[in-house]
C-alpha cells in the first residue's frame, strides 16, 4: 500500500512553537558565572552535517567555554567527534523516528551561562526545564524568516538560501568554508577500521550509490538505477558500492539481480563517522536528497544528487557538483503529498550518466594540470 501522506516531514511544524514556548519555561533566576555553553542542536542526519561547518566556528569562537551538545542519538558517533566539545546529551529530534528512540539513563546536567537552541523537540524543550543557565538565545527568528522564505521561493521557482548558509546566521557567524578534517577529530582506530573493509580493496575508483530515504516521492526506480549502473560500468575502472539504512538495503539486493557484474555494499557495516572517511577514499557519490548526500558535501567528495520534492536548501558548496532537478522549484506539494507522476521519475538514466561524464571528465583535467 502507497504511503499518501509524508507524516514525518509535517512534524516538523511542531518545531517553530517548541522554540517559541522555550522563552516562557519557569525557572529560578541563575547567576553564577560557569563559562560552559550548551548547544540544543537534535535534528536528523542530513541537516545535522549541514549545521557542522556554522558550529565549528561557534566554538572556535568560544575557545574558553566549555561547550556541551544535545543531539539525536542517532547522531553519537558525529557528535562526540566534534572538536572542542566537551559532553554530548541526547532527545529525539521533532520527527521522533524509531531509529533516533532517545537513550533511556538518566542525563545529569550541568549549570550554563548560555544555552544556544538551534533545533528544538518536544524531548529537548522537557529537559531545557531541568537545565540551569543564565542567557537563552534561539533560532526562533532566522528559522521564521527562513520558513517564509523557503515557501516564497517555492511559489516562484526560484533557488532559496541553504541550509548551510543559515545556520551561520543562527549562531552568529559569517559564512567560512571549514574543512572535515577541522570539524572532526578521527584515530587511528577509525582509519584501521576503513583500511580493513574488503568493499574498499580495490584500483578502480569508488562510486558511492544511495538510493534514498522512505518516503516515495523521493525515490528513483531501481531499474533505473540499474540502468545508470550499467552505462557507467561500461566505462570501466569503476566499482560501486551502496551505502545508507532501512530501504537501502533490499534496494541494494533487487538492483544486484538486474546485474550481470558485482556490485557492493556496506550498509549496516560502518558508522556514520566512518562513512565519512569512506567518502575520503571514493571518487564519487551519486544518490537521492538524503543524509549521506551532505555528508558527500562535507567531505568534498564529487557528488551527483537526483532532487524530488525538497532538497533544494541543501546544495553543495563546491560549484563542480552537479544537481539534477525536474522541478523548477514546484515541489512544495510533493514534500508533503503523493501523486502518481513524481517529479524524480522524470529524470532518466542517460541523463544521469551524461552528468557524470561531465564530472569525471572535469575532474580528470584537474588531476592532469597538477
Amino acid at each position: 500500500m502507497v504511503q499518501k501522506i509524508n507524516w514525518d516531514y509535517l512534524s516538523l511544524y511542531k518545531e517553530m512553537p517548541f522554540i517559541f514556548s522555550t522563552y516562557f519555561i519557569k525557572k529560578e533566576k541563575f547567576t553564577k558565572k560557569t563559562r560552559n555553553i550548551l548547544i540544543v542542536n537534535p535534528c536528523v542526519v542530513g541537516e545535522f552535517v549541514a549545521s557542522l561547518p556554522a558550529l565549528r566556528m561557534f566554538i572556535k569562537k568560544n575557545k574558553n567555554c566549555k561547550i556541551d551538545i544535545m543531539v539525536s542519538p542517532l547522531l553519537e558517533p558525529l557528535a562526540k567527534r566534534i572538536k572542542g566539545i566537551r559532553k554530548v546529551y541526547f532527545a529525539e529530534s521533532v520527527y521522533s523516528r524509531k531509529e533516533e528512540s532517545s537513550k533511556k539513563e538518566k542525563q545529569e546536567f550541568g549549570s550554563y551561562d548560555l544555552v544556544l537552541v538551534m533545533r528544538m523537540s518536544k524531548n529537548s524543550r522537557s529537559l531545557l526545564k531541568h537545565i540551569n543557565y543564565q542567557k537563552l538565545k534561539t533560532s526562533l527568528k532566522p528559522m521564521a524568516k527562513y520558513a517564509l522564505h523557503l515557501l516564497n521561493c517555492n511559489l516562484k521557482g526560484t533557488q532559496p538560501k541553504s541550509w548551510r548558509e543559515i545556520n551561520f546566521e543562527i549562531v552568529g557567524e559569517k559564512i567560512t568554508e571549514v574543512s572535515l578534517e577541522e570539524i572532526l577529530e578521527f584515530n587511528r582506530k577509525d582509519y584501521s577500521k576503513i583500511d580493513a573493509l574488503n568493499e574498499l580493496k580495490t584500483k578502480d575508483k569508488i562510486i558511492l550509490i544511495h538510493t534514498g530515504p522512505a518516503w516515495i516521492m523521493k525515490r528513483w526506480e531501481n531499474q533505473k538505477w540499474a540502468g545508470l549502473i550499467r552505462k557507467i560500468n561500461s566505462l570501466g575502472g569503476y566499482r560501486f558500492i551502496f551505502v545508507g539504512a532501512g530501504n537501502a538495503k533490499k534496494d541494494f539486493e533487487e538492483i544486484s539481480k538486474k546485474l550481470d557484474f558485482t556490485i557492493y555494499s556496506i550498509i549496516n557495516k560502518i558508522s556514520l563517522l566512518e562513512l565519512l572517511l569512506v567518502m575520503k577514499k571514493s571518487g564519487y557519490f551519486i544518490g537521492i536528497d538524503s543524509g549521506p548526500r551532505n555528508m558527500a558535501h562535507l567531505s568534498n567528495l564529487r557528488s551527483i544528487t537526483l532532487l524530488g520534492p525538497s532538497g533544494r536548501q541543501f546544495m553543495p558548496s563546491n560549484k563542480k557538483d552537479i544537481i539534477i532537478d525536474k522541478t523548477n522549484g514546484w515541489n512544495i506539494y510533493e514534500t508533503f503529498f503523493y501523486k502518481k507522476n513524481r517529479f524524480i521519475n522524470k529524470i532518466k538514466p542517460d541523463e544521469v550518466f551524461q552528468a557524470f561524464k561531465k564530472l569525471s571528465a572535469s575532474e580528470k583535467r584537474e588531476d592532469e594540470t597538477e
